[in-house]
């Protein structure tokens, strides 16, 4: 009897340990993997027909304005560099483009541990980078800090920042815009295709 009570309240216990774990779990921020979103998104249901708040029709597929910023407030990456709202792409742009990034990152961006430069010292750094690019960007990316890759890969609209966005969308292929502050640090792009 001694041996059965024991069990039970050993199960009661572990029961009651996993209902406190899931009831308190707290996903973390994703890590936005390129082609993992560009894959999800495939096989996401459509969404044709839904407008924007100004009531133009989406594009199957595209996020609106609110979806990429989420509750977020506006900030970096969510204005272009003088302060202006980003404007909506153009006619014509492409759902998806390939690209590779430079990056150049200061303390308090996303992911960078303390003691990172300041960030009045990372733009300068990351302009000097910019014209360097405009000549060979691939050079330019070794001298970029970890995460910058000639390629990074494909990304559809609505998953990027909007300065981001717009900057890799309005680019001509083979282009370089930049830099641009974004959450992670200033980023200097190239459009591949």
């Amino acid at each position: 009897m001694q041996r059965w009570v024991s069990l039970g309240a050993g199960l009661l216990a572990a029961g009651l340990s996993v209902y406190v774990v899931a009831t308190s779990y707290k996903s973390p921020a994703p890590i936005v993997n390129i082609d993992a979103a560009h894959d999800a998104r495939d096989d996401a249901p459509s969404d044709a027909g839904v407008t924007e708040a100004g009531g133009e029709p989406r594009a199957e597929g595209e996020a609106s304005g609110e979806a990429i910023a989420g509750s977020r407030d506006g900030g970096i990456g969510f204005s272009l560099a003088d302060g202006t709202p980003v404007p909506a792409l153009p006619d014509g742009s492409p759902r998806e483009v390939k690209f590779g990034v430079v990056l150049v990152t200061y303390a308090g961006a996303q992911g960078v541990a303390t003691g990172g430069r300041a960030k009045d010292v990372a733009r300068e750094h990351a302009k000097k980078l910019s014209e360097e690019a405009q000549a060979d960007f691939k050079s330019t990316v070794r001298r970029g800090d970890t995460g910058s890759s000639e390629d990074v890969g494909r990304v559809r609209r609505g998953i990027l920042e909007p300065a981001v966005e717009f900057a890799l969308f309005t680019l001509s292929v083979g282009s370089v815009a930049g830099p641009i502050d974004t959450p992670r640090g200033f980023w200097i792009v190239k459009r591949i295709e």
